[in-house]
Formats: C-alpha cells, sequence, structure tokens
C-alpha cells in the first residue's frame, strides 16, 4: 500500500540505494567509502528515508513500464544510483525485450542485486552484455520467514552466471540428501540451516504447541531445519537454486528441478510463461510443461497466432479475432471499444470456449469495454466533485478495510476508520450491501483518480469533550463489546469505548481469561484510568470499582504483627503465602532460617502447609508483602554478637580445619574463624581449646573473625600499661624534692 492506493508486485519494484563509491573492489582492496549525493529525487519517487548516514534511500512508485519500458533503468542512470536492487523477472523482462542501455554508461552504477527468483545464466550475461560491464551483479535467495537472506552476494568473490555467491554471515548453511546426510559438491539436494540463526521464527499464531512450526521446517529432518530449496552447492564455492524440493520432478528416478526445465524453455523467444507439472503415468512420473505466447507475436507466415491482443489505456486487455472485420485503428481510443463492444465480448467467448485464452483475460476484456462505456458519466462526477462536498452513494462492496461506494459510474472507498468514530472490527457491523447514504469527499486524487469518503465526518467528534465527559478516575456504566486474550472492549456511549486490560480486571489474579469474568453484552462498572487523545484510546478499570484487598490489608495489620496462611507456590527466590483478602505475600528464601542454608531450610516446607510468618514489609501501590519465618524465634547470632562486639576475648574448642582456616565452636550455631598462617609452631588439632581475640563480625555469612596474634598484641599492650603503671607508683613512693628536704633540715634544727 503506497498514497492510499493498492499496486500489483510490479509497481513496487526497486529500492534503490544511493552509495558512492568507486568501482567494485578487488578481494585485496576494502569496502567502498560512503558518499551521499545531494540531489533532488525525480517526481516519480520518494525519498523514503535516511537510515544511515551519507546513505539515501529511494522507492520506485509506479509501473516500471510506464510510461515507457525503459523507465526504471533510465530513472537509475538519471539518479546517478549506485546500488540498484530489482527482481529477477524485471531482468528477465529486460532480456527479452532485447533492450540495450551501452550507450548509458552508467558511471556510478557498481551493484546490481537481484532478488524474487534465482537469476539465471543467461540473465547474467545479458546485464553484462546490455547494461554494463564492470558492475557487480549479484543473486539472493531468502524468505519473508527469515527476514534476510541465506545465500547472497559478496562483493569480494567473483561473479559466475547463473551462480549465487556464497552464505549469508552468522547462518549455518548446508545441503543434505534425501536420508539426511550433507552432500558433495555439484550434487543437488535439500537447503538446511544446522544452527538456530537470529532471525528465524520461533512461533506460529495459535500454535501453542508449535506443531505447525515443526510440520513446516522440522517435520523433514529431526532438529534440522528445512527451508524447502532444491539446491546445488558448485566447485566455485557458489549455489544454483533449482526450485523448490516439494514442486521436484523424479522422471526415472532422477529428480529435476522445475526451474531447470524453465531455463530452457523460456529461452524460446515465442513464449511468454510456462508451466511444468508433473503426471503420474505406468509408475512413474511425466514432465508436462504448458506455455503460453507472446501478446501479437508473429510466426513464420507473418500472422497473429488467432488475433490481437491489446492493452487499453487503463491496462485492461482487449482482443480482436482475426474472424472479425472491425478495424481497431487506434485500440486505445474509447470510441473504437465502445463502438465494437459486442463484437468484442463475443469474439472473447468464442475464444474462451475454444480454450485459447483464459477466464482472468476475457473478464479483463469485458472490464475494459465497461469501463470505457462509463468514461462519460467518471468525467461529470471528477468535474463537479471536491474535498469537503457531500456526495450520495450506494455501498457496493465490504471488504476487511472499509466499503467500495458507487458513486454514478466511479467507486470511492470508505476505510473502515472513516465509518464511525467508536471501533469496529467489520464493515459489516454498521453497514450493509445496497445501503443509501450520504458520505463526505475526504480525500480527491484527481491524477489517481481515486475519491475517499467519509461517514463518521458526518457526525461530531466526541473525542473533542471526552475528558470532560468522562473525567479520569470517574466511574461508569459500560457495555461489553468485544472480548479478547489480552482484555475486553466495553462501549461507555455510542460513539465511546475503552479496553479494560487483563491486568484491570482481578485484583489477584492477572491471568485470568477476560471471558470467565464477563460476557458479550453484560453492564460492568468501569473507571476511568487513562485517555489518550492523539490515539484516541480510552483505558478503563474494573478491579479499581472493587475493594481493594492489598490496601485493606496494610490498614488492618502492621510491621512485626504475626499471620498465618497457607503455603501457595514455592520457587527459586522464596515461598508465597496466601493471606486474607485471597493476597499472597513473599517469604524470601534468606528469611526462612537464622542457622540453615537456603537450600536446606526451603526443604522444611511444602506447597499446602499452614504456617506463621511475621510481616517484614507492605506496601499496597506495589501490591508486595514481606514475610519472614526465622524473625518469629531470637536471632542467637545476634544476641551473641552485641555481647561480644570487637575487641573481646573469647575460648572455644576447634570445630573443624579448613585449608586457610580454622574454625572455632564460640555458643551454639555460631562460629568463629581464624587463619591457618597464624599457627606455625604450634598447630592445634580438632578439639583444642583455643583462645583468641574478636576482630570483627561477620554478620552477612554469620562468622566471627577471631585472631590469635591480635590476642598476643592486646596482652604485650596491657603488659606495657601494667608496668608503666608500676613504676609511676614507685617513683611516686621514693621521689624526694628540694623542699622536703628543706623542710626536714629545718625541723631538725628546731628540734636542736
Amino acid at each position: 500500500m503506497t498514497g492510499g492506493g493498492r499496486h500489483r508486485h510490479r509497481a513496487v519494484l526497486a529500492a534503490v540505494v544511493a552509495v558512492a563509491g568507486p568501482s567494485p573492489p578487488r578481494p585485496d582492496t576494502p569496502p567502498p567509502p560512503l558518499h551521499v549525493r545531494s540531489r533532488a529525487p525525480s517526481s516519480t519517487v520518494k525519498r523514503c528515508s535516511k537510515l544511515l548516514k551519507d546513505i539515501n534511500i529511494y522507492l520506485y512508485d509506479g509501473s516500471p513500464t510506464y510510461p515507457n519500458k525503459k523507465s526504471l533503468i533510465r530513472f537509475c542512470y538519471k539518479e546517478k544510483i549506485n546500488f540498484f536492487g530489482v527482481s529477477a523477472k524485471y531482468i528477465d523482462f529486460l532480456k527479452k525485450e532485447n533492450f540495450k542501455f551501452n550507450k548509458l554508461k552508467f558511471p556510478e552504477l557498481k551493484v546490481i542485486a537481484s532478488t524474487g527468483s534465482p537469476l539465471v545464466k543467461e540473465c547474467f550475461e545479458y546485464v553484462y552484455k546490455n547494461i554494463k560491464k564492470d558492475v557487480h551483479l549479484t543473486s539472493i535467495s531468502g524468505g519473508t520467514d527469515v527476514v534476510g537472506c541465506l545465500v547472497l552476494g559478496n562483493i569480494f568473490s567473483k561473479v559466475y552466471a547463473g551462480e549465487i555467491q556464497g552464505e549469508s554471515l552468522g547462518i549455518d548453511v548446508d545441503i543434505f540428501n534425501e536420508k539426511g546426510k550433507k552432500v558433495l559438491k555439484n550434487q543437488k539436494g535439500e537447503l538446511v540451516i544446522k544452527k538456530p540463526f537470529p532471525t528465524m521464527p520461533i512461533k506460529f499464531w495459535n500454535d501453542l504447541k508449535n506443531k505447525k512450526l515443526r510440520k513446516a521446517y522440522f517435520s523433514r529432518y529431526k532438529n534440522i531445519w528445512h527451508h524447502g530449496d532444491f539446491i546445488q552447492k558448485t566447485k566455485n564455492g557458489g549455489f544454483i537454486i533449482y526450485g523448490r524440493s516439494d514442486a521436484t520432478l523424479n522422471p526415472g528416478g532422477v529428480r529435476i528441478g522445475t526451474a531447470e526445465i524453465y531455463r530452457q524453455v523460456e529461452k524460446i523467444n515465442f513464449i511468454r510463461e510456462s508451466l511444468v507439472v508433473g503426471q503420474e503415468k505406468d509408475g512413474d512420473v511425466k514432465a508436462v510443461s504448458h506455455y503460453t505466447k507472446q501478446l501479437g507475436h508473429l510466426d513464420k507466415r507473418g500472422e497473429t497466432d488467432t488475433g490481437v491482443l491489446y492493452e487499453t489505456k487503463d491496462g485492461m486487455i482487449g482482443f480482436k479475432h482475426t474472424s472479425n472485420k472491425a478495424s481497431l485503428t487506434d485500440p486505445h481510443s474509447n470510441k473504437s471499444i465502445g463502438s465494437k463492444a459486442k463484437s468484442m465480448n463475443e469474439s472473447a467467448d468464442r475464444q474462451k470456449e475454444r480454450g485459447r485464452f483464459s477466464e482472468e483475460q476475457v473478464e479483463k476484456s469485458r472490464k475494459a469495454v465497461q469501463e470505457d462505456l462509463n468514461s462519460e458519466e467518471r468525467e461529470k462526477i471528477f468535474a463537479t466533485i471536491q474535498e469537503g462536498s457531500l456526495i450520495s452513494g450506494t455501498v457496493k462492496n465490504l471488504t476487511d478495510y472499509g466499503a467500495f461506494v458507487d458513486l454514478g459510474g466511479v467507486d470511492g472507498l470508505l476505510h473502515i476508520t472513516d465509518i464511525t468514530w467508536k471501533r469496529i472490527n467489520h464493515p459489516s457491523e454498521i453497514l450493509n450491501v445496497g445501503d443509501k447514504l450520504d458520505f463526505k469527499v475526504t480525500n480527491f486524487d484527481k491524477e489517481k483518480l481515486r475519491i475517499s469518503l467519509g461517514l463518521k465526518q458526518l457526525t461530531s467528534d466526541p473525542w473533542e469533550n471526552i475528558k470532560e465527559t468522562f473525567p479520569i478516575n470517574s466511574i461508569h456504566k459500560a457495555k461489553v463489546s468485544s472480548i479478547a486474550e489480552y482484555g475486553f472492549f466495553a462501549e461507555l456511549d455510542s460513539n465511546t469505548e475503552g479496553l479494560v486490560h487483563i491486568s484491570e480486571i482481578d485484583w489477584t489474579n492477572k491471568s485470568i481469561h477476560p471471558s470467565k469474568v464477563v460476557s458479550l453484552g453484560d453492564e460492568v462498572d468501569v473507571m476511568i484510568l487513562e485517555i489518550d487523545i492523539d490515539k484516541r484510546r480510552v483505558s478503563l478499570g474494573m478491579k479499581q470499582c472493587q475493594e481493594n484487598p492489598w490496601l485493606t490489608f496494610s490498614e488492618n495489620n502492621s510491621l512485626g504483627d504475626v499471620v498465618k496462611g497457607e503455603v501457595r507456590s514455592i520457587t527459586d527466590f522464596g515461598m508465597f503465602v496466601g493471606l486474607d483478602g485471597n493476597i499472597d505475600g513473599l517469604v524470601h528464601l534468606s528469611d526462612l532460617s537464622w542457622n540453615l542454608s537456603e537450600e536446606e531450610a526451603v526443604k522444611s516446607f511444602a506447597k499446602g502447609q499452614e504456617l506463621e510468618a511475621v510481616i517484614l514489609g507492605i506496601d499496597p501501590h506495589k501490591e508486595r508483602i514481606s514475610l519472614g519465618i526465622k524473625q518469629l524465634s531470637e536471632d542467637v547470632f545476634d544476641t551473641f554478637a552485641k555481647n561480644n562486639p570487637k575487641g573481646s576475648k573469647l575460648t572455644g574448642p576447634v570445630s573443624s580445619i579448613g585449608e586457610d582456616q580454622i574454625f572455632i565452636s564460640l555458643a551454639e550455631n555460631v562460629i568463629g574463624k581464624i587463619k591457618i598462617k597464624e599457627f606455625k609452631d604450634n598447630f592445634p588439632s580438632e578439639g583444642d581449646s583455643i583462645t583468641s581475640l574478636v576482630t570483627s563480625i561477620d554478620r552477612k555469612n554469620r562468622q566471627v573473625n577471631l585472631s590469635v596474634f591480635a590476642l598476643e598484641k592486646s596482652q604485650e599492650k596491657e603488659l606495657i600499661k601494667e608496668n608503666i603503671s608500676k613504676n609511676k607508683q614507685i617513683e611516686s613512693e621514693t621521689k624526694t624534692s628540694i623542699g622536703d628536704l628543706i623542710q626536714e633540715e629545718l625541723s631538725d634544727s628546731s628540734k636542736d
């Protein structure tokens, strides 16, 4: 879809990437640098996006053969395209028409990438002979299902006519025979991918057990991706694809790809298209080829086969049989076609009966006649119509994307989004074929003869004042209009609809299917949660109209309270315990036991077990409640640590000896550790009593770090302090000052 219109495959034929640089490099040269060309694109081209710095991507919007059959290739020359992406069918078309572009030279063109189908050898030869001799022509093959290529080109490798150059990076491509064994070079087999790759599909829609996925890709070879191409790896390291393996013929026990037959048959100039089928006969397979001749091809006598097929200006097919003597000097003239409508239809019917032309060709002929007969009426409508005007019409046809309306000789499109302001799944919910209604012209493209209509535009837009009509957090009655896996839609009024997401249905059950709660047509209370006017979306909540059990629990309970509940599930990180209000609280593994490891502690609990727990945390907004079981009892380690802080002297027996540590039993469920290097001369044994000093408390690992060295140093310090204190005391007792001596002398003199 481009510009609101529908195009055939050839209408969107080529994405052309402008990448400037030197000629395709040799294997010993680096890749060419990127360079932007700041030129205005052609009017027939839309610049899609500037995806990377200095890279422009162009999309050719229209038929590659309009206004002439050389348009696309000339555009490539005019815009100085470096990387030209095209279909193999287009190159084949140029070859059959024998177009030669040598005079254009294409100095900027470096790479031509062909896709859609494998490029045959003759097309390689045509490109290098008639387009450019030094271009890097690469054929690529992959699929929509892998979002990329499996085999593709390589600018550092040689190009061999008819071959795809190599495997795609990151994909383990190989070729297997029918027995699942790898084939040798130059042998044909099935294209497989042996290892998972980034873009492989991992699931099909509504394929819960992956049955469809495995049948599509893994049914032929166990755990090996089977792509379905019948392929051969050449001695050059390249690949040749011979068609789909399910279309491979097996005459005389020899597997032949249909592409091999097509390549030979379509070399014949007068053959336009061919079809090869296998026909069971006498226990063998017979290859049968059907073909159609080129339009208006002259046989050896200079006469057409049975008549002339020609195109009208609208691209429809007309036919003139040799028996019809009516002159068609100007086959594109509306007047001539109209005057000979009867004879053309009769002639087409005769050709259909004789099997010379298909039902499709005959129908196209009739459509061409009818289109030209209605041309005058169309011109009148196009002359008076304008955007915004009102027009009457009759609903002609209903599709998934809208409705076609007959406006009197010309059709207008009423898109499904322009039928009503509310969301609908199909136009048939509002419209019926044959309804005569008034419409508003929302868009009119006179050049492309397209008319877009609107029905909802005849009424006021309910979204203009929606926030005033439905304020946030307000509660309303709504009617259930549709139910999906992810929630249900509810109508607030005739033009306004909102979504109740599955997460907003129930406070406690987040995965409940909407169909188990509501049915179509039910009236329910909903709260307005959010309104996005730009996206025209209303988010509704159903649970918000009910009591919030998380908030109720937080109001009725406090931190430290003991609650009872049943173990509902056990996970890798903890246990969920059912509480009042049908809500769950989580007991983390670290909160199960003071002494046991998490792995050991969880083994003592089972689903359905009744237990008590302490509330550690409550967050009603995040709907989380944290519980603890070990908190029901005193933490022995914590009590011991409080009573024996850093610097305390402790004595205990050796409980065990590790590689670099000795473990000391200090109390029940309290272990201390001493580095083994502290014991050089007198190495202890299990059971020996050790006295040491507490250096730190490891609360995370629930261990007490001890040291004999620290104790010795502490004792030395204490001894030094004690000696200093004694010396001071002695000094104080024996010290005599001069004043004391004078006083003593005076006392003796007085006695005398």
